[in-house]
C-alpha cells in the first residue's frame, strides 16, 4: 500500500513541497503517491498558459468562438494556443480538483489540515493583485495587446490589467479563486472524509454536510434570481443528486457495502453521480459571462471530482479495501471511450476560461465524461505503475509561479511593451516560468552559501575552543 505522506495542507493540496521533504515524517509503510504531484504542478503550468493566453497578448486566444484552422489554411492560421487550450481544458481544473481531494484522503487526521496556511497564501495573491489593479488604469478594456490604442488606458505604473474584460472585482481575486473554493470544500467535505477516514463522524454528520452543500447551491440559485428559470426542478435534481452520490460514498466502506458488490463497481456509481451533477443538471439555456449560475455550475461539478479524488484514493491507502479491477480488466476499450470523448480542438469560451458551460446537455455530459474517464485510468495506472518524485526545484517553482504569475507577466510586459520580444503569449508564459526558475535556483544557490559559511564558522569556533581547552 502506498500513501502520500502527511503534510500540511498547504503542500499536499495546493502545491507540493519536494517530495523528499517529508520522508523523516512518513512511517515505513508509506511512500508518496508521486504522480499526484506531477499533474498538480503540470496542471499549474498549464493553467498559467491559460491566463496568458486570454490576457489579450499576441498569438493569445481572443473572443468567444475561434476556428482551428492550421490544417486548412495558408493565410493567418489560428495559434497552436487554439488547440492546446481546447483540449486541456476538459482535464485541466478537473484533475486539480481531483488530486486536492486525493491529497486530502492522504493528509486528513480528524480535521483538515493547513487551512489556516492556505489562508494566508490566498490573501497574499489577493494582495498582490489588488497591487497591480491599483497600479493599473482601473480599466477592464485595457488588456495588454490593445491599451496602446485606448487613450484612456493610463494608470500610476501600468497602463494595463493582467486580467482584462472581467470587471472590477474579479482581477483581484483571479487566480486565487482556485484556492478560496478549495477551503470550502476542504469545510463542506470535513463530515465525509472523517467518516470514510477513521470513523470520527457518523452518519448524523453526514446530512449537516447534505444541508451545508445544498443550502449553498439553493443560496446561488436564488442570488441569481432571473437568470435560472425553473428553480424548483433545479432544487429537486441538486437534493437528489448530493443525497445518492453521499449514499453511495458510505458504501465505499466495507462496513456498509454489501459483500457482492465489488468497491470498484461503487466507485463507477459515484462516477455516474458526479456525471449527473455536473453535465446534466439543467442550470440555464446558456452561459455568456462570469455569473452566479456559472459559479453554480463550478462548485457541483468540482466538488465532485474533489469527492472523486478523496474516495477514489482512500482505496489506496493501508488498511484500506482494495480496489479491484472490473472494467480495467478489458482496458483496451478505453481507445473507444477516448475517441468517443475527445473535445474539438475548435475553441469555445462557452460562458468562462474556467470551464466551459455547452448549451447542448449532450455535449456537455461529452465533455464532463472524458474527463471522469481519465480520471480512472490515472487512477488505476497509478495504482501498478511506479512514477519518480517531482524535483524539488520544480515542485517550488510551480507554487512561485501560481502565486506569482500575474505580477511576473506585469513585469516583463512592461519591460518589452516597446520592442518586439516578449510580446507573445508563448513568449511570456515562458518567461514567467525561467523568472520562477531562475528566483528558486538563486535562492537555493544563496541558502547554501550561507549554510556552508555558517559551517565553516562553527568548525572555526570549534577548533577555537579545542586550543583553549588544552592550553
Amino acid at each position: 500500500p502506498v500513501c502520500n505522506t502527511d503534510q500540511p495542507l498547504l503542500s499536499t493540496m495546493l502545491l507540493p513541497s519536494g517530495p523528499g521533504a517529508a520522508e523523516d515524517e512518513a512511517p515505513i509503510s508509506k511512500k508518496r503517491l508521486n504522480e499526484l504531484d506531477w499533474f498538480r504542478a503540470l496542471m499549474v503550468i498549464c493553467v498559467v498558459y491559460a491566463h496568458v493566453s486570454r490576457s489579450g497578448v499576441e498569438g493569445g486566444v481572443d473572443g468567444s468562438v475561434l476556428v482551428d484552422n492550421r490544417v486548412f489554411t495558408e493565410q493567418d492560421p489560428a495559434p497552436f494556443a487554439t488547440r492546446w487550450l481546447s483540449e486541456m481544458r476538459q482535464l485541466c481544473l478537473p484533475l486539480l480538483f481531483f488530486v486536492s481531494g486525493a491529497a486530502c484522503a492522504c493528509s486528513f487526521k480528524l480535521r483538515p489540515r493547513g487551512f489556516s496556511k492556505l489562508a494566508v497564501v490566498t490573501a497574499l495573491g489577493m494582495a498582490l493583485n489588488a497591487t497591480l489593479w491599483m497600479l493599473g488604469p482601473q480599466n477592464p478594456a485595457c488588456d495588454p495587446g490593445t491599451w496602446q490604442t485606448n487613450p484612456s488606458c493610463k494608470g500610476v505604473l501600468l497602463n494595463f490589467t493582467i486580467c482584462p474584460w472581467s470587471g472590477d472585482i474579479f482581477p483581484t481575486v483571479f487566480q486565487m479563486w482556485y484556492t478560496l473554493m478549495l477551503m470550502l470544500l476542504m469545510l463542506i467535505n470535513w463530515p465525509l472524509c472523517a467518516f470514510l477516514k477513521g470513523g470520527s463522524c457518523g452518519l448524523a454528520s453526514l446530512f449537516v454536510q447534505w444541508c451545508a452543500t445544498c443550502g449553498i447551491a439553493v443560496a446561488f440559485m436564488f442570488g441569481a434570481g432571473e437568470e435560472i428559470p425553473g428553480k424548483a426542478l433545479l432544487v429537486g435534481l441538486v437534493l437528489l443528486y448530493e443525497a445518492l452520490f453521499l449514499a453511495a460514498a458510505v458504501c465505499t466502506s466495507a462496513a456498509w457495502r454489501p459483500s457482492c458488490i465489488p468497491l470498484r463497481v461503487v466507485h463507477y456509481s459515484l462516477g455516474l453521480l458526479a456525471l449527473l451533477q455536473f453535465a446534466a443538471t439543467p442550470i440555464v439555456p446558456q452561459i455568456d459571462s462570469m455569473s452566479l449560475a456559472f459559479v453554480l455550475y463550478i462548485f457541483l461539478g468540482f466538488n465532485k471530482f474533489f469527492q472523486l479524488g478523496f474516495v477514489l484514493t482512500l482505496a489506496r491507502l493501508p488498511g484500506s479495501d482494495e480496489a479491484s479491477p472490473v472494467v480495467s480488466k478489458y482496458w483496451p476499450l478505453v481507445v473507444v471511450l477516448r475517441v468517443v470523448t475527445v473535445p474539438s480542438t475548435n475553441w469555445s469560451i462557452a460562458g468562462n476560461l474556467t470551464y466551459p458551460y455547452f448549451p447542448r446537455m449532450l455535449d456537455r455530459v461529452n465533455y464532463v465524461l472524458g474527463a471522469i474517464v481519465l480520471m480512472f485510468v490515472f487512477d488505476r495506472a497509478g495504482r501498478y505503475i511506479s512514477c519518480e518524485p517531482l524535483p524539488t526545484v520544480l515542485a517550488t517553482t510551480t507554487l512561485l509561479l501560481y502565486l506569482l504569475h500575474p505580477v511576473l507577466m506585469a513585469f516583463i510586459l512592461s519591460i518589452f511593451s516597446n520592442g518586439s520580444w516578449f510580446r507573445e503569449a508563448n513568449q511570456v508564459w515562458l518567461g514567467s516560468l525561467v523568472l520562477c526558475l531562475a528566483l528558486v535556483w538563486s535562492a537555493g544557490a544563496i541558502k547554501q552559501v550561507v549554510s556552508r559559511r555558517r559551517s565553516k564558522k562553527e568548525q572555526e569556533a570549534s577548533s577555537s575552543e579545542d586550543e583553549d581547552s588544552e592550553t
